[in-house]
């Protein structure tokens, strides 16, 4: 056997426990699983000792049988290559399968003697020669995922739109790899301006900047993204100077159609910045209307800080936040007048309360003091429209349907390609009783990050809410591969149980369970997605299942408590339910029209009449009810809009 095989899985074990082991070994090879066992291959001493180690380095997959025996065996070798395949671990990507632990009898996960990182991941129990076939196949599927793991879009092989670009990451040409944030920075200041120009849609960064570092040719990016022409270029930067080269490229045959050199004072970068756009603009007959206001000399280290926050801020993680929120702080300290700095700030704070979902974790004057953050940033630059997004954003958290519309509506008429814009206009109109003009903001949002999950996990909540159950499947089921968190295979769960293929909800509950990939996530997100993964198991009869996530998210924070509620409707504690979704966020208010719909028991149930009241949502479900009966939900039935 090839020591080099790359999908071959290492099976240990105790002595004991021989036989369950060559159970699920023929099991494994019968799928066609190659299978490494460390006694009946090869023979003792150190040879053997290090043909081990080197095995569980290159498996693909490391399964740990566990049973009474390995827990009353203190010590064992067994044990020496649980320790070696919890090292490997430690380098590996976040989501990435490795460990596979198996149960072969009834011995309990909790205090069980095993490595904490097989606690983190879910266990499987095997017992009999029909669980071992079934396990077979998990781990067939394991290493050979089906096609839908290719984390990019299919191709894209229409017409491209005449009046669309995309900004590629721009080359560090520095010395120094830690400007590489800098050149990256000034690719999407660049992407931002030109991004305003009337009619033209442009690229988000996400999408644009996934082909950096990669070998994939100028016609072949464009067909991928969908554009016309392609703007790439490189930086080069010393001490307080600049040299920018930047080409625009036609994508239908790869020809250079304008290129320059531009070497400036960093103090001047403003300034550069509207020169390249306003050439691009004017190479393509285009009109730049909008220019940055903020085109006096920009301090160097304030300019800098500011693209370091930026480029922290997309993390979204808490640690990548506090840094973000450091940096555009310093930048403010220095210049107190950074309108990117202050937008900066108010982005932060608004990732903040939307990855938690729970905006009642803030202060009052937390809050007020995001959006006295964007207001400080729109009155020294009153352009900036992601200062208004982001005050949009916030009136969304606060419940404030006007106030969110007429900001929303600023922002996106001063930076109609903001894909964060899109992405909240189309939760705005979900909480509005608008799933249709969610889907179309949606889309607009996909067309300009077709490589991000999030505008195709909204796609979904939308074709949800309209009833159209099928796409709705099938989108969340395409966002997965993007990175997405568990919560878009909790969303996807409860549409397969609502359209009664209830052993394929389970399994994808199950999956939006496992630790390892709710891991990065923040926990308040994570309990989210436990509430949408109980009320799935309970549509489709896992009682037990149900009340058991119920339980643990009663017994966590208090603040979280009404993830809970919709189970418990669901169970038939319609009561309890209720109270709990009382002191639920409004910005989550669109999740319990989505969740909860359609079911007319519910909706003629006067509890269910006073809740919509008291969360200010019975004109948006009211609203939602005539946009279904106009036609355009197609999939829901007549009886659900009675």
């Amino acid at each position: 056997m090839s020591g080099q095989s790359v999908g071959a899985v290492f099976l240990s074990y105790a002595s004991q426990d021989a036989e369950a082991a060559r159970r699920i070994s023929e099991a494994l090879r019968d799928a066609g699983v190659e299978v490494w066992l460390d006694q009946n291959e090869l023979v003792g001493g150190d040879v053997w000792d290090g043909e081990i180690r080197r095995r569980i380095k290159e498996c693909a997959l490391f399964v740990p049988l566990i049973s009474a025996n390995t827990e009353r065996r203190l010590e064992g070798y067994f044990r020496l290559e649980w320790r070696l395949a919890d090292q490997r671990t430690q380098l590996m990507a976040q989501g990435k399968p490795f460990l596979v632990p198996v149960v072969t009898d009834d011995t309990a996960e909790d205090g069980a003697r095993v490595p904490n990182s097989f606690i983190d991941v879910q266990w499987t129990r095997v017992t009999g020669s029909a669980g071992a076939s079934q396990f077979a196949r998990h781990v067939s599927g394991l290493l050979n995922p089906a096609p839908l793991a290719v984390a990019k879009p299919p191709l894209n092989n229409a017409r491209p739109d005449p009046r669309s670009m995309a900004v590629l990451a721009f080359a560090n040409m520095s010395r120094d790899p830690e400007n590489e944030y800098f050149s990256d920075g000034i690719s999407e200041e660049l992407l931002n301006i030109l991004a305003k120009i009337p009619g033209m849609r442009v690229t988000a960064r996400t999408s644009s900047f996934f082909f950096k570092n990669k070998n994939v040719p100028v016609p072949e990016i464009a067909r991928q993204l969908g554009v016309a022409y392609v703007i790439e270029g490189s930086v080069r930067k010393s001490g307080h100077r600049v040299r920018i080269a930047v080409q625009l490229i036609n994508a239908a045959d790869g020809f250079q159609i304008w290129s320059d050199t531009f070497d400036r004072e960093l103090q001047d970068i403003f300034s550069v910045q509207d020169e390249i756009a306003g050439l691009v603009a004017r190479s393509l007959q285009l009109e730049l209307k909008a220019k940055s206001a903020a085109l006096r000399p920009v301090d160097p280290e304030v300019y800098r800080l500011c693209l370091a926050g930026r480029q922290l801020a997309i993390g979204a993680a808490d640690e990548s936040l506090r840094a973000a929120e450091s940096s555009f702080n310093r930048a403010i300290e220095i210049d107190p007048d950074t309108a990117a700095a202050w937008a900066g700030l108010a982005y932060v704070w608004h990732m903040r309360a939307r990855m938690r979902h729970v905006a009642a974790a803030f202060a009052p004057t937390e809050l007020a003091s995001a959006e006295q953050c964007a207001r400080r940033a729109l009155a020294v630059d009153p352009t900036m429209g992601e200062a208004e997004i982001m005050l949009g954003s916030l009136a969304l958290l606060r419940g404030d349907l006007a106030a969110a519309e007429q900001a929303l509506d600023r922002g996106l008429a001063l930076s109609p390609n903001s894909e964060t814009g899109l992405d909240i206009l189309g939760f705005f109109q979900l909480r509005s009783g608008r799933p249709d003009l969610a889907l179309d903001a949606a889309k607009k949002a996909h067309a300009l990050n077709p490589f991000a999950w999030a505008p195709i996990d909204l796609c979904g909540l939308a074709l949800w809410s309209l009833g159209r159950l099928d796409e709705a499947a099938a989108e969340f089921a395409r966002a997965q591969p993007m990175a997405a968190p568990p919560i878009v295979r909790a969303n996807r769960a409860n549409v397969l149980a609502q359209l009664g293929r209830f052993d394929e909800a389970v399994a994808e509950a199950r999956l939006a369970l496992c630790a390892e990939a709710r891991r990065g996530w923040q926990d308040s997100f994570n309990t989210v997605c436990d509430g949408s993964v109980a009320l799935a198991l309970a549509v489709a009869g896992v009682r037990d299942g149900a009340e058991e996530l119920v339980e643990h998210i009663l017994a966590g924070p208090s603040d979280r408590h009404y993830n809970a509620g919709y189970a418990l409707i669901r169970l038939g504690r319609i009561d309890e339910g209720i109270a709990l979704l009382h002191d639920m966020p409004q910005f989550v208010v669109f999740y319990l029209l989505t969740l909860l719909h359609g079911d007319p028991a519910l909706e003629s149930d006067r509890r269910w009449t006073e809740l919509l009241l008291h969360l200010n949502a019975n004109q948006a479900s009211a609203t939602r009810r005539r946009a279904l009966a106009s036609g355009r939900g197609n999939e829901v039935r007549a009886q659900n809009l009675e």
